[in-house]
């Protein structure tokens, strides 16, 4: 696709609305990540057309009862999303057009990723649940769940970089002054329900009596987190859910304070390409046979990768669930698009260069390269203990694919 049918897709995207009583991806993922990528484009120039589908968007993701739950999690829109308002914060032919109620609402949205990122993302954490305490995660596993949980972090320091002060300061004293009963009061004056429903969650009881700690309790002072919420029968109520401070510290992710956000989201790139040499299927991974010695994954016409046996892999591919093998294009497909439209945002707003870091950008080619003929031959795909067959489909994917193609050649 052209840069023009790639905005017309996006713009052909439904408006933003999050619903229902828990988190999920679906066409909220794909509509935020078509958000995203207008805002990348109206940053460079403006359109009239893209401004107005963008301000649409926003507006509905701010109105009260249409707004993120801010938990935590895997869950993609929270990064296309939270990188929607930075970038839009830079933008002054978005950010001109708000009132400065809109500001408030938007600026409570920002507070509130910062927060719910942090819960589970900053290094004095380690719970495997954000405050709906519905669980099951965790910032150390597959990449899909890191950079939807890290990069909202992210987003934040880069929205409040646009003021020019500092930003790492800044995203520091919302966490480390945070007050659970203000943002309780700042949800109903905005009827911001999603969020307070998820805020407010209590513990539960454990089987030998003991009452667990509540959503309040552990973001305001940390402790031991229980789930207390069933959304799935393998996750059920009482789960241990890991330990952490709670939100009140200063943020650092592997070591790295908000200010070297670029180092950061290069952590985060490099864990999605670290599977190492490419293969084209499974034969040469543990469990990677089934009962007849035929390969669990593979790419359909049985050809191989462009780049077989070249460093880059996408750790999707050769990684591991619940269940066993994980090797799927499908997972790939999404963590390509979380890469790629974060490191547009990035680039448009905060001075990151993916030029200045050519063994990383080697990777990612390899990895990239090996992804987009996968999901062009087809793939047989294997996680969560089943078999599917897998070709590139998604609007997302399919935009920032053709955006990646026309980039990479100045690469």
């Amino acid at each position: 696709m052209s840069r023009e049918e790639r905005i017309e897709k996006a713009l052909e995207q439904p408006i933003i609305k999050c619903s229902g009583e828990v988190e999920d991806n679906g066409q909220i993922y794909v509509s935020s990540s078509a958000l995203l990528y207008l805002l990348v484009e109206e940053n460079k120039e403006h359109n009239d057309r893209v401004n107005a589908r963008i301000l649409e968007h926003l507006r509905s993701v701010i109105a009260g009862g249409n707004e993120p739950m801010f938990t935590a999690g895997p869950y993609w829109h929270y990064e296309s999303l939270s990188l929607s308002f930075a970038v839009a914060r830079h933008t002054p032919s978005v950010w001109n057009e708000f009132t400065d109620v809109e500001k408030d609402k938007i600026d409570l949205v920002m507070r509130c990723y910062a927060i719910c990122s942090a819960f589970v993302s900053n290094d004095c954490n380690f719970y495997m649940t954000g405050a709906s305490l519905s669980g099951n995660y965790s910032k150390t596993w597959n990449p899909n769940h890191r950079m939807a949980m890290v990069f909202p972090a992210i987003a934040a320091y880069l929205f409040y970089a646009a003021d020019g002060g500092d930003a790492r300061k800044k995203v520091d004293d919302i966490l480390v002054g945070f007050d659970h009963d203000e943002y309780i009061k700042k949800f109903d004056e905005y009827g911001f329900s999603r969020a307070k429903y998820c805020w407010t969650t209590e513990g539960t009881t454990l089987d030998d009596g003991t009452k667990t700690a509540g959503a309040k309790e552990l973001m305001m002072n940390g402790g031991h987190a229980y789930l207390s919420v069933e959304r799935r029968h393998d996750f059920p109520r009482g789960m241990d859910a890991k330990e952490g401070k709670g939100v009140r510290q200063p943020f650092l992710y592997h070591g790295f304070d908000l200010d070297a956000f670029k180092d950061i989201a290069n952590d985060l790139y490099k864990h999605n390409y670290s599977g190492g040499k490419v293969v084209s299927d499974t034969s040469g991974r543990p469990n990677g046979l089934d009962s007849n010695g035929e390969p669990i994954s593979y790419i359909l016409d049985r050809t191989k990768s462009p780049v077989e046996g070249m460093d880059g892999i996408m750790k999707e591919l050769v990684a591991g669930d619940a269940h066993g093998l994980r090797s799927s294009t499908s997972y790939c497909m999404h963590d390509f698009v979380l890469v790629t439209e974060s490191m547009a945002a990035i680039s448009a707003v905060g001075g990151y260069d993916i030029k200045d870091y050519p063994e990383l950008l080697s990777l990612i080619k390899v990895g990239n390269a090996d992804v987009i003929y996968k999901g062009e031959h087809g793939y047989r795909s294997y996680s969560q203990g089943k078999s599917y067959d897998t070709y590139e489909s998604d609007t997302n994917y399919l935009i920032w694919k053709d955006y990646w193609l026309e980039k990479v050649s100045d690469l």
